[in-house]
């Protein structure tokens, strides 16, 4: 290094501004003014970059502009940018700025700092200018590290500060502290709403502490049907130990409603048939987690339809969680339709997850009697189709509240493969123009926005929308 070096102490800048703020005239309130601004060093083009002429109503006001305009100086390298005077002459204000030199990144030595993190954090050229995003940002991003990392108590200081000409030569000191891991979570209730809770805020005991985790669970319970958090989370370090408390609230959502009939069976003479609807949902059963959907009608005599759905979180100790649907539809003599849905679930946020799954249908005739020609084919003709799909949820809304506002995207894409089957109670000539096997692809998306404009009013606004491509393979 050559140059003249010099030691530079932290100037207390803030002491410095407050005196000279207690020197203003503090009469003529609520009087515009301009406040103009001069370089006293002659760098007046550079301070132009960052002030302008203001119109101010009282020296407080101008005070708080000028402190602005510094402060931004030195996030972009002037360290030594200061206010040296300001007079209040007649319709003006004069702020005399010391502009100073713009300084550089010499070289940061690091104590202290994992190698492992050091890439994460510092992935800069320390001979850049010195600036707020280029220095602050890094260090703020090795403090949310260490705090997600289990350290909490973690601390970053600048030491030994050397400026040799107009470069700027220091070491960074990081002092993590103690290593804090989570202890039990601390929840009212049973020892099943415990185990749920903890698998679903994914916040385990052993687990190193993450500040993330613990800051996003009241978002958690956001979108948690049958849990409300009753207060604030509670945060308790002991020794090595972070311990959350967490009072919770459950939440009646189940529902059930239905109706059962009885009719004459005119296919077995003395004999009745039972009819009607029933819809059940069971969310959270012995507070679980798991959901269950029953929906099922029966209003015809030889039609019936049934959708079940099951839902497993935290599939045998994994963070996924699976799901099992069935749906059948069985119009009177015509036909019936089969769908089977096996899928897996997996959080990537607070407010977003992504899933995957596979998708089998069948459809049969279970009567021929109107097939004549192709003319006619009726549009459920025997076939089986199969799709491999993913999708991805965004949402900023809440699950409970109709009146939060915010938005929420579904999307949805699968490819899959369909096949029709040949009916041996149909003729061969029905499938000779007939593609019996094609390919597909399909993209589903769906997009809710609400907004809510007073008290009474609010703005609900949702669009669905899909594209579906086709490609047909003609077979003999």
């Amino acid at each position: 290094m050559s140059g003249e070096s010099v030691i530079v102490n932290r100037p207390k800048l803030n002491v410095i501004l407050i005196a000279l703020f207690l020197s203003i005239d503090l009469c003529g309130q609520d009087v515009s003014k301009l406040l103009i601004f001069e370089s006293i060093d002659d760098h007046q083009q550079t301070l132009e970059r960052y002030a302008r002429t203001f119109k101010v109503t009282d020296s407080l006001s101008a005070f708080k502009e000028v402190l602005h305009v510094i402060s931004n100086m030195q996030r972009d390298g002037y360290l030594t940018a200061s206010l040296d005077s300001i007079k209040n002459i007649d319709e003006s204000y004069g702020a005399h700025i010391f502009v100073g030199k713009r300084y550089k990144w010499g070289q940061l030595k690091m104590s202290g700092v994992p190698a492992d993190w050091r890439k994460s954090a510092f992935n800069r050229k320390w001979n850049q200018s010195i600036n707020g995003s280029d220095y602050s940002r890094p260090f703020a991003k090795l403090l949310e590290h260490a705090n997600n990392n289990g350290y909490p108590f973690a601390r970053v200081q600048l030491d030994s500060l050397l400026v040799v000409e107009n470069s700027v030569f220091g070491t960074l000191q990081f002092k993590p502290g103690p290593l804090i891991r989570f202890d039990t979570l601390d929840i009212n209730g049973t020892e099943s709403r415990k185990k749920y809770l903890s698998s679903y805020l994914k916040i385990h005991p052993g687990s190193l502490y993450n500040e993330r985790k613990a800051n996003k669970i009241p978002e958690y319970f956001e979108n948690l049907p049958y849990y409300n958090l009753q207060r604030p989370v509670q945060l308790l370090f002991h020794n090595e130990d972070a311990r959350l408390g967490l009072e919770v609230e459950r939440v009646k959502a189940n529902s059930f409603d239905g109706i059962i009939g009885l009719l004459p069976n005119s296919s077995s003479n003395g004999k009745t048939l039972i009819t009607g609807e029933l819809n059940l949902e069971l969310l959270n059963p012995f507070e679980s987690g798991k959901e269950l959907k029953l929906h099922w009608q029966r209003l015809r005599e030889e039609s019936q339809y049934l959708d079940l759905g099951i839902k497993f979180p935290h599939f045998m100790g994994t963070p996924m969680d699976v799901f099992v649907e069935y749906r059948q539809l069985k119009e009177d003599t015509t036909f019936i339709n089969r769908n089977a849905k096996l899928g897996a679930e997996v959080d990537i946020t607070s407010r977003s997850d992504f899933r995957f799954f596979v998708d089998i249908k069948s459809a049969g005739l279970l009567s021929s009697d109107q097939m004549v020609s192709q003319a006619n084919l009726p549009e459920n003709i025997d076939f089986g189709l199969t799709r491999y799909g993913w999708g991805y949820s965004y949402y900023t809304l809440s699950a409970k509240d109709l009146r939060d506002e915010g938005v929420r995207l579904l999307s949805e894409f699968s490819l899959g493969n369909k096949k029709i089957r040949r009916n041996s109670n149909l003729d061969d000539s029905v499938y000779e123009e007939l593609a019996l096997n094609s390919a597909f692809y399909q993209l589903e998306v769906d997009i809710t926005y609400r907004k809510v404009v007073n008290s009474l009013i609010t703005f609900h606004h949702q669009v669905r929308s899909g594209h579906l491509i086709s490609v047909c393979m003609k077979t003999g």
